[in-house]
C-alpha cells in the first residue's frame, strides 16, 4: 500500500482555494426540501417571531435528530429547528427554512429581539449559535466550553447590548456578548438548572430567577440578591405581563401538583393554581388588553389561563410536548397555537397549529423514522426521472408507513400514499425499505418495498409506478426484518439484512417475487449490513457489503463471498479514476476513505473529516469524484488528487445512515443528491460555483 495522504478536517480557506481548481466543478447548495423524523418537537423551545418580513408571525420550533424516539447522550444527535409560516398566495402553511445544525442536542431557542428578528440556539454543550436575516444564515457561533441546561437572552445588564445567559446545576451561570461573543460576567456561587430573565424592579438591569429549593432572584448586572424563597422556585419557568399592563412577573411550575405566579418589588407568591400534572408553561397577550395569558401544557391537554384570575379561558385535549406558542400566522386577528405533539402513545412526534377555538390546521409531518430514500428511476412510465422515499409509519404507528413520489428536478411531490392493491389500503405496513428499478418486463420501472405487519410478518411488495398499486406480494420471504432491498440485473430483487449470525441475505425474482436463494456471509465478516450497492463494472452479479467489520464484494450469482478486506467500513462503492480504472472505495466510522482494486488489493487512504461518517457514492459521468456523507455534512471528494475539495452546510447528524445517499449523474453542471436517515429525507442539488451556507429552503439566486 502507498503511504496515505490525510486531511485535518476542512478549513475554511481550503474550501475558498478549491473553487478555482479544476477538479472543483460543483459546490454543494441546498436547493430542495427535508422532511424530518423531529424527536420531542417544542421540547427546547418554540419562537414566534415575523422572520421572513411578510408582516405575519412565523414560528420557531426546536427538536432533535436522534437515533430512536428516546434520548440518549451517547447517541450521535443533532440539533433541529423548522420555521413554519403561512402562505398566503397559496393559502396553506410551509415548512419555509430548516436549521439542521452541527450542534448537539438543543437546550433552548430564543429571538435576538431585533427589528428583523433572528434565532439563538444553545445546545447541551454550551455552543452558542446566532441566526440572522432572511432566510436565516449563520452569524456568530460561540464554543462557551461550558455545559448548558437552561439559556435565556436579553440585555441582563443594561449596558444596551444583549446578551445569552446561559445556567447548568454544575458549572453555574454565565453570561456572554451576543455581538462578539465575550464573556461578560460570571455569577458567582449561582447555579441552576433552569433560569428565567425578567424586569422586577425599580433598576434597569433584568433579574436573573434561578429554579430550585431555596429559589433565587439575584441582579443582573451585579449578582446581589434581590429575593431568596425558601420554599423555592420550581424548573419550569416564564416570564411576561402576569401581574398587570405595567409590571412583569413569573410563573414557576412543577412537573406534579401546581404552577404559580410571582411578582418583583415587594417580591412575593400572588397565586397558585392546582393541577395534576405540568409538562410547561409560557405565556402570550392574547386578547391585546397589555396583560399575558398563560399557556399551560399537561394532565393531558392543552389549556389558556387567564392571569389575573385564573380562569380557564380555552382548553384542548391534546398532548403538547412542553412548549406552546401563540402566534397570528395568517395576518390580522386571527390567532392560533403552536405546539410540539405526541399523537398517540403509539404515534410518532409531530408539529401542529391549531386554530382559536378550532380545529388542527396543520401538522408538520404524520411520518416518522426511519426514513429511506432511493435510486431515481422512471417508476411512472411517463419518460421522466422519479425519487422515492418511505416513511416507516404515519399518524399512528398503526396505520403503517407512506410511500412517497416526487420530482428530483422540482422537488414536488407527485404522488404519496400507503401501500394498497385495489385502492384500499392494506392496513398495518411499516415500511423498512425500498428499491426501483426494472423488475418486469411490462414496466420500465417498479417500486418494491418491505413492509412488515402488526403481527411481525415480513412482507414484499412490487408496486406499478403508474398504478400506484401492489402487483405482487410474498409473504413467506424467510426474513424477520429487512433494512436493503437492492434491483439487481436480470429483473432480480436482493435484500439483506443484519443478524447475529451474520449478513443474511436472499435474490428474489422480481416478476412473482419468490425466493431464488439464501445465503448468510460468516460473521467474522461482520453482523451488521451498514450498506449494500451494486458494483458495476466489477461484475453483473456482484454487490458490495459494508458490515463495520470489513468491506465485502459478494457474487450473488455463486452466492459466495468474492472478496473482503478487514475494515471498519460504513459504506462501500464503485468510482471511476480521472484515468478511466475502476477502484472500490470505502468509508471508515471515521471519515477515512480507502481505495482498493476491484480485486480487492488495497491501494491508498486519505481522510474526508473527522467522524460521524455515513454513506460515499461515486458521482455519476464525472471521473474521480465521490460524495460522502462526514461531519454532518456531505463532502465532495476528488480520489485522484487525494482531498476533499467543497462541503455542504450541516445536514444533522444522522444523513446518510445505513447507506442512505443516492447521486445522480450530473445535469448542466447539476447533480442532484438525495440523503435519507432516521433523522430524514433530504433533498438536495450540487451546483457551483458556491457553498450555500445555510441549508433546507427554497431555491434562492
Amino acid at each position: 500500500m502507498r503511504t496515505a495522504r490525510v486531511i485535518r478536517g476542512i478549513v475554511g480557506a481550503l474550501l475558498v482555494a478549491a473553487f478555482g481548481h479544476a477538479h472543483a466543478q460543483y459546490a454543494l447548495r441546498a436547493d430542495g426540501a427535508q422532511v424530518p423524523g423531529m424527536v420531542y418537537p417544542g421540547v427546547p423551545g418554540i419562537v414566534v417571531a415575523d422572520f421572513d418580513g411578510d408582516g405575519r408571525d412565523d414560528t420557531a420550533i426546536a427538536g432533535l435528530q436522534i437515533p430512536t424516539s428516546y434520548p440518549d447522550d451517547q447517541q450521535p444527535q443533532s440539533g433541529l429547528v423548522a420555521i413554519v409560516g403561512y402562505d398566503a398566495a397559496h393559502a396553506n402553511y410551509r415548512v419555509s427554512q430548516w436549521l439542521a445544525g452541527d450542534q448537539a442536542r438543543l437546550v433552548g431557542i430564543a429571538s435576538d429581539h431585533a427589528a428583523h428578528p433572528g434565532l439563538v440556539l444553545v445546545s447541551f454543550d454550551g455552543v452558542i449559535e446566532h441566526y440572522a436575516g432572511w432566510p436565516l444564515v449563520p452569524v456568530a457561533r460561540i464554543a462557551t466550553g461550558r455545559p448548558a441546561q437552561s439559556m435565556r437572552v436579553g440585555d441582563v445588564d443594561a449596558d444596551g447590548h444583549l446578551d445569552v445567559v446561559i445556567a447548568d446545576a454544575t458549572a453555574g451561570v454565565a453570561a456572554y456578548s451576543l455581538d462578539d461573543g465575550t464573556l461578560v460576567r460570571t455569577y458567582a456561587g449561582r447555579a441552576s438548572s433552569s433560569i428565567e430573565l425578567v424586569q422586577l424592579d425599580a433598576d434597569p438591569a433584568l433579574e436573573i430567577v434561578l429554579a430550585g429549593t431555596p429559589g433565587f432572584v439575584v441582579d443582573g448586572a451585579t449578582n446581589a440578591m434581590d429575593w431568596q424563597d425558601a420554599g423555592g422556585f420550581a424548573p419550569l419557568l416564564a416570564a411576561g405581563r402576569i401581574v398587570d399592563a405595567a409590571h412583569d412577573g413569573f410563573i414557576a411550575a412543577r412537573e406534579a401538583g401546581y404552577f404559580s405566579g410571582y411578582r418583583g418589588t415587594p417580591y412575593s407568591p400572588i397565586w397558585s393554581v392546582k393541577v395534576a400534572r405540568t409538562d410547561g408553561v409560557d405565556v402570550a397577550d392574547i386578547d391585546g388588553d397589555g396583560i399575558d395569558e398563560i399557556l399551560y401544557s399537561g394532565d393531558g391537554g392543552f389549556r389558556v389561563y387567564d392571569a389575573r384570575t385564573q380562569a380557564v379561558r380555552e382548553s384542548y385535549y391534546d398532548l403538547p410536548l412542553v412548549h406552546a406558542g401563540a402566534a397570528r400566522m395568517k395576518g390580522g386577528t386571527a390567532r392560533q397555537y403552536v405546539s410540539g405533539a405526541r399523537l398517540n402513545d403509539a404515534g410518532g412526534d409531530t408539529v401542529q397549529v391549531r386554530a382559536a377555538g378550532g380545529d388542527i390546521e396543520y401538522t408538520l409531518h404524520a411520518e416518522n423514522a426511519p426514513f429511506r430514500a432511493t435510486a431515481t428511476a422512471d417508476v411512472s412510465g411517463d419518460g421522466v426521472a422519479d425519487a422515492v422515499w418511505i416513511s416507516a409509519y404515519s399518524n399512528a404507528r398503526y396505520q403503517g408507513g407512506r410511500l412517497h413520489v416526487y420530482d428530483p428536478a422540482t422537488g414536488v411531490e407527485r404522488w404519496s400514499g400507503l401501500l394498497s392493491a385495489d385502492g384500499t389500503p392494506l392496513g398495518y405496513m411499516s415500511l423498512s425499505a425500498v428499491a426501483v428499478g426494472p423488475m418486469h418486463a411490462a414496466a420500465p420501472a417498479d417500486i418494491a418495498v418491505a413492509a412488515v405487519t402488526n403481527s411481525y410478518q415480513m412482507i414484499l411488495h412490487r408496486l406499478d409506478g403508474a398504478t400506484h398499486l401492489v402487483t405482487a406480494s410474498n409473504a413467506t420471504t424467510g426474513f424477520t426484518s429487512i433494512e436493503h432491498l437492492v434491483a439487481m440485473p436480470a429483473q432480480r430483487l436482493l435484500a439483506a439484512t443484519s443478524t447475529t449470525d451474520g449478513v443474511r441475505l436472499a435474490l428474489f425474482d422480481g416478476t412473482d417475487l419468490h425466493r431464488i436463494a439464501l445465503s448468510v456471509i460468516d460473521a467474522s465478516l461482520g453482523t451488521t449490513a451498514l450498506d449494500v450497492q451494486t458494483a458495476p463494472g466489477i461484475g453483473a452479479g456482484v454487490v458490495l457489503f459494508a458490515t463495520g467489520a470489513a468491506v465485502v464484494a459478494f457474487d450473488t450469482v455463486t452466492m459466495t463471498v468474492a472478496w473482503s478486506q478487514p475494515l471498519n467500513a460504513v459504506s462501500a462503492a464503485v468510482v471511476q479514476r480521472a484515468g478511466g480504472a475502476l477502484v472500490v472505495v470505502a468509508l471508515d466510522r471515521d471519515g477515512g476513505l480507502h481505495m482498493f482494486g476491484t480485486d480487492g488489493e488495497p491501494l491508498d487512504a486519505f481522510a474526508l473529516g473527522n467522524g460521524e461518517a455515513g454513506a460515499v457514492r461515486a458521482v455519476p459521468g464525472d471521473p474521480g469524484k465521490a460524495i460522502a456523507c462526514v461531519d454532518r455534512r456531505l463532502v465532495l471528494a476528488d480520489i485522484d488528487g487525494y482531498a476533499a475539495v467543497a462541503e455542504s452546510a450541516p445536514i444533522g447528524a444522522l444523513a446518510c445512515d445505513r447507506g442512505g445517499l443516492f447521486v445522480d449523474a450530473p445535469r448542466g453542471g447539476v447533480v442532484h443528491v438525495r440523503a435519507s436517515s432516521l433523522g430524514g429525507v433530504f433533498d438536495l442539488d450540487v451546483a457551483g460555483p458556491r457553498i450555500f451556507t445555510d441549508g433546507f429552503e427554497a431555491s434562492t439566486p
